[in-house]
C-alpha cells in the first residue's frame, strides 16, 4: 500500500465523532449579524439574550447620521432579561467556572440593563477573540471563532469584523456606492496615500472608492490584493470603531470608588522576585531549547544525499537564535510523487503524531494549527513548504518528551528513514519561562490598578465583575508562585505547573484590557521605549556615533511597520539624489517571509539577491563577487535584514550570508551617499542590534517589529508595529514627514496604552536585575526610564 494512500485511512468511529464535533462547533451563519461561532447559545431560553451579545460584538455605537447607542437601541425592543436571570441562577455552582462559554454567561447579565461607554464596548467585542483564530485541542486557549482553521481576523472576510463589514457596506450603500460582489475592509487612508505613490499596486486596490467622510475602502478583492501583507489594513480596534469616535470626556462619564488597595495588596503578597525584561528572556530561553532540540535532531542521520537516500527526513532550517523550531521534509529525489508530502499533510501529520504522544504519555499538552507564533501553547503553521513550530511556554522537559515520541512514531511511517532519537536538554527551569510569564502578567495588572486609582466608571456591576475576577486569579498567582518549582520533579507536575498558569496570564490580560477601557483620568505616563533604545544602542555616547538624533512610531502592524521602512529609505535617497527615478537596489537578508510577497511585486525595489530561473543562488559563500556584479561594483540603497530570519528552505541555513560581513561591505561616511540598513527585531532583540555597532559604520538605520505577540503575554488580541529611525536631523525629520500622519491614523487611546505600560512592565523587570548598569553609567535604570 502506498504511503500517501496509507495516511488517508481513518477509524471510522473516531472519523464521526470528529465529524459530529465541528457540526456542534459550527458557527451560526444565519442572520446578518450572527457573527460568534458560539452556537451553544442555544441554551439560553431566551434568544434575544443572544442578539444582543452579536450586535454587541459587531456593530459600533453610533451609526452613520444616528447618535444613539446598540445598547439603547436594543432597550427599546423590550429585551426579556428575566429568564435569562432566573436560569442563571438555577445553575450549580460547579457549572459557573470561568470557561469561555460561562464567562459569556455571566458577562450578558452585567450589560444587558446598561448604558455602555464606548470604551468599554470595543474591548467587550474582542473578549474571547484572537488576532489568529484556530481550532483548539483539548479547548486549551480556545475562543469562540474556534471553527476557523487559522484564519486571521485582520482579513475583512473573517467572522470577527463580518458584521461589522455589513454595518460599512449600508454606510457605503446610502450614498448610492455599489458593493455586490465588493469587499469593504478599514485602511489606514495617510498609509494609502503614500503606497499609491512609492509602491506598484493593483488596479481593484487603485480603484477603491471612499465613502464620505469614513475611513474604509469600498473595493474587488482578489488573490494577491496583498491589503494584509502591505498592513494596508487598520488594526482592528480601529476596524470595530469605525462608524463612531473615541472621545472620553471627564465630565459625561459617572465614576464611582474603585477596590485599587484590595487588588494591591494581594499583588504585594506575591513573590514576584527579581527579574530580568521578559520580552528578551523569552526569546533568549526559547532560541536556547530550539537550537538544542535542532542540535539532537540533526543528529539523526548521515549526511545527506538525495540520490542515495530512499526515505524522507526531516530536518531543522531555522536560524541559529531563532525562537521557533522550523522542520522541513527533506524528500529522495527517487521517491514517487504520491509518496511525498505536500505542505498541509506534512503540518497535520506533525499535529497527529504530537497530539497522539501527548495522549499516550498522559500529558494534556496539546498542539494546534495557529497562523503565526508567541503564543501560551504549542502551536505549527506553515512557512512555505517547512512547518514551524512554536513551543508555547512548555517547560523545556516536557516539550522534549513529546518531540521525542513525536519523531521517533513518524520514523514508524514506511515514507520515513527510520528514527530513534534522545532528545536531551539543559535548560535552567529553577525559574521556568512560564513563570516569569506569570510574573510579567501580575505586573502588567499592577501598572494598570495603580494608574486607575482610586475612581472607574460605569457600569458597576461589571466593575465589580472584574474585581472579583482578578482577585481570584491574583490568588492563583501567589499559590502557583509558593510551589517550589525545583520539587517538581515529574513531566506531569511540571506541565501542570505550567497549564495553570497558562490560564491565569490570559485571564489576567483579559480582565486588565476591559479595566482599561475604565479608567477615567485619560493621563497616560511618557513613553519610555525611546530613552531604553538610545541607551542599549549606545547611541547617548556620541563620541563615536555618526548618529544624532532618533524618533520611534506606532503603526497599525508589523507588515505596515516594514513596508514604511523601506518607503522611508526610498523617499530619502530619492530625496538626497534629487530624482525619484533613479534606481533604488536592496540586498534582502531573509526578510519576513510576508514582506517577500510583497517585495517581489509591490515596493520599487530592485532586489540583487534575486536570481533568474536556474542561476545559482546568492549565499554565504558567493555573495561578494555576486553583489558586485549586480551592483556594478556600487552600493545598495538598502540592506533588509531580519537579525533572527524565518528560513524557508534548507538551503538558507546551509549557507546563510553573514550579516556582519555585508554591513562592513557598504558601511558608509557620508549620509549623501549612505546605504541604510533596516533591521526587524520581531524575533531578536535591541542587544542583537547593538552588538552590529551600526551608529559606528551608518549615518541612518531604522528598527522595526511586530507588537502583535511578545508585546501582550500572547493575549494576541491586537496588531501593531513599532518602528524607529535613527540618524541625523535631517533623515529624523523627512521620515516624521511621512510616519506621523500614519501614525495619528493608527492611534487608538487603547491600544496606546495596552502597549505602554507592557513596555512600562518590561523595562521596571530590567530595572530591577541590572544592578552592573547602575554602575556603569552612574544612573540607575529606574532614574532612566521612570516616566
Amino acid at each position: 500500500m502506498g504511503g500517501k494512500r496509507k495516511r488517508k485511512d481513518r477509524d471510522p468511529s473516531t472519523a464521526n465523532k470528529k465529524q459530529k464535533t465541528n457540526r456542534e462547533m459550527a458557527p451560526n451563519r444565519k442572520g446578518s449579524l450572527a457573527v460568534s461561532n458560539y452556537n451553544r447559545l442555544q441554551n439560553f431560553p431566551n434568544n434575544k439574550a443572544q442578539e444582543l451579545f452579536n450586535k454587541l460584538r459587531t456593530k459600533t455605537t453610533k451609526e452613520a447620521g444616528n447618535e444613539s447607542s446598540v445598547i439603547d437601541t436594543l432597550k427599546e425592543e423590550e429585551i426579556d432579561k428575566q429568564p435569562v436571570k432566573e436560569w442563571y441562577e438555577e445553575k450549580k455552582l460547579s457549572e459557573k467556572s470561568m470557561t469561555p462559554q460561562r464567562k459569556l454567561e455571566k458577562l450578558l447579565l452585567l450589560i444587558v440593563e446598561e448604558k455602555l461607554p464606548e470604551s468599554i464596548i470595543v474591548p467587550l467585542k474582542l473578549f474571547f477573540a484572537h488576532t489568529a483564530s484556530f481550532v483548539p485541542e483539548n479547548n486549551l486557549g480556545r475562543d469562540f471563532r474556534s471553527s476557523q482553521h487559522g484564519t486571521y481576523f485582520r482579513s475583512s472576510n473573517s467572522q470577527i469584523r463580518e458584521g461589522n463589514t455589513r454595518l460599512l457596506k449600508e454606510i457605503a450603500e446610502s450614498e448610492d456606492i455599489d458593493t455586490k460582489g465588493k469587499t469593504a475592509q478599514v485602511w489606514n487612508l495617510k498609509y494609502y496615500e503614500l503606497l499609491k505613490k512609492y509602491a506598484n499596486l493593483g488596479k481593484n486596490i487603485l480603484e477603491a472608492l471612499f465613502p464620505k467622510k469614513n475611513d474604509f475602502a469600498i473595493y474587488t478583492s482578489s488573490q494577491g490584493s496583498r491589503t494584509g501583507s502591505l498592513g494596508l489594513t487598520s488594526n482592528v480596534y480601529k476596524t470595530l470603531q469605525v462608524a463612531s469616535d473615541y472621545e472620553k470626556s471627564e465630565n459625561d462619564i459617572q465614576s464611582h470608588n474603585f477596590k485599587s488597595s484590595e487588588l494591591l495588596r494581594v499583588i504585594g503578597e506575591i513573590k514576584l522576585g527579581q527579574t530580568g525584561n521578559y520580552h528578551d528572556q523569552l526569546i533568549q530561553n526559547r532560541a536556547a531549547l530550539v537550537g538544542q532540540l535542532s542540535e539532537s535532531i540533526k543528529g539523526m542521520y548521515s549526511a545527506y544525499d538525495a540520490n542515495k537516500i530512499k526515505k524522507i527526513r526531516i530536518k531543522p532550517i531555522q536560524s541559529g537564535q531563532h525562537p521557533s523550531l522550523i522542520l522541513e521534509l527533506q524528500h529522495p529525489s527517487s521517491l514517487n510523487q504520491e509518496n511525498t508530502y505536500s505542505e498541509k499533510e506534512w503540518r497535520e501529520l506533525f499535529i497527529k503524531k504530537f497530539n497522539a504522544a501527548a495522549e499516550e504519555k498522559e500529558l494534556d499538552t496539546r498542539i494546534t494549527h495557529r497562523g503565526s507564533f508567541g503564543f501560551l501553547h504549542p502551536t505549527a503553521s506553515s512557512v512555505g513548504h517547512p512547518v514551524r513550530i512554536w513551543m508555547g511556554l512548555t517547560p523545556a522537559p516536557v516539550i522534549a518528551e513529546l518531540l521525542e515520541q513525536t519523531l521517533n512514531s513518524l520514523g514508524n511511517d514506511e515514507s520515513f528513514k527510520e528514527i530513534k532519537v534522545k532528545l536531551n536538554v539543559n535548560i535552567k527551569e529553577n525559574n521556568p519561562i512560564h513563570r516569569e510569564a506569570l510574573k510579567t502578567a501580575v505586573r502588567y495588572v499592577q501598572d494598570v490598578v495603580e494608574a486607575i486609582g482610586e475612581k472607574v466608571s460605569d457600569p458597576k456591576k461589571l466593575v465589580d465583575w472584574l474585581t472579583d475576577r482578578l482577585l481570584r486569579n491574583l490568588h492563583k498567582a501567589k499559590h502557583i508562585l509558593e510551589v517550589d518549582y525545583n520539587n517538581l520533579h515529574i513531566s506531569q507536575k511540571m506541565e501542570n505547573d505550567y497549564l495553570k498558569s497558562a490560564l491565569v496570564i490570559e485571564n489576567l490580560m483579559e480582565y486588565s484590557y476591559i479595566l482599561e477601557g475604565m479608567r477615567v483620568n485619560n493621563d497616560l505616563p511618557e513613553d519610555p521605549y525611546p530613552t531604553y533604545l538610545r541607551e542599549e544602542l549606545g547611541l547617548s555616547k556620541t563620541s563615536s556615533s555618526k548618529t544624532s538624533s532618533s524618533k520611534t512610531f506606532y503603526l497599525d502592524s508589523g507588515m505596515q511597520a516594514i513596508t514604511m521602512a523601506n518607503i522611508v529609505a526610498l523617499n530619502h535617497i530619492q530625496t538626497v539624489q534629487g530624482s525619484d527615478q533613479s534606481p533604488v537596489h536592496s540586498v534582502n537578508l531573509y526578510s519576513y517571509f510576508e514582506y517577500g510577497m510583497i517585495d517581489k511585486r509591490n515596493l520599487k525595489l530592485i532586489d540583487v539577491n534575486k536570481v533568474k530561473e536556474g542561476e545559482q543562488p546568492i549565499n554565504g559563500k558567493n555573495f561578494k563577487e555576486r553583489f558586485e556584479t549586480k551592483l556594478n561594483k556600487g552600493k545598495p540603497s538598502v540592506i533588509s535584514i531580519d537579525v533572527n530570519p524565518v528560513f524557508t528552505d534548507a538551503a538558507q541555513n546551509d549557507n546563510q550570508i553573514p550579516y556582519d560581513q555585508v554591513l562592513e561591505l557598504y558601511q558608509t561616511k557620508e549620509s549623501k551617499d549612505s546605504t541604510i540598513p533596516i533591521l526587524d527585531i520581531t524575533n531578536g532583540t535591541l542587544q542583537d542590534v547593538a552588538k552590529l555597532e551600526l551608529h559606528k559604520k551608518y549615518p541612518s538605520f531604522i528598527i522595526v517589529e511586530s507588537l502583535s505577540k511578545h508585546q501582550q503575554l500572547s493575549a494576541d488580541k491586537f496588531t501593531m508595529g513599532r518602528i524607529s529611525v535613527i540618524g541625523d536631523q535631517n533623515f529624523v525629520k523627512r521620515a516624521s514627514e511621512l510616519l506621523e500622519p500614519i501614525q495619528k491614523d493608527a492611534h487608538h487611546p487603547l491600544l496606546e496604552a495596552y502597549r505602554l505600560r507592557m513596555d512600562r512592565v518590561y523595562l521596571k523587570q530590567l530595572e530591577e536585575n541590572d544592578s552592573q548598569a547602575s554602575k556603569s553609567y552612574g544612573l540607575s535604570k529606574r532614574a532612566r526610564y521612570k516616566s
